[in-house]
């Protein structure tokens, strides 16, 4: 418990120890806003998910960010994007029953 401390040499770097960090702390809260942009949170929430799986479905937030990825943001802040996913990717793998 209390401050992670994340030494790394970049900020990617630093944005995967962030996401583990996080993670540890609570993975629920972090995986109900996932399921609900990828149109799943019905799998976890029943009936009342549905309803965010639908308007996910509508909006499909995907699309939206393939679309405006290389031009939205910068090649350092991708990187650091990247590396937060990754980072929880790695904590997903690690703890495959939270």
């Amino acid at each position: 418990w209390g401050v992670p401390h994340i030494y790394t040499q970049t900020d990617a770097q630093a944005a995967y120890g962030l996401a583990w960090a996080h993670a540890e702390d609570d993975f629920t809260s972090i995986q109900i806003p996932l399921l609900a942009v990828n149109g799943k949170l019905a799998s976890v929430k029943g009936k009342n998910g549905a309803i965010l799986d639908v308007l996910a479905f509508i909006i499909d937030p995907g699309r939206a960010v393939e679309a405006q990825w290389n031009s939205a943001f910068s090649p350092a802040f991708r990187a650091v994007l990247n590396g937060y996913t990754q980072g929880l990717n790695a904590y997903a793998r690690a703890h495959p029953d939270e």
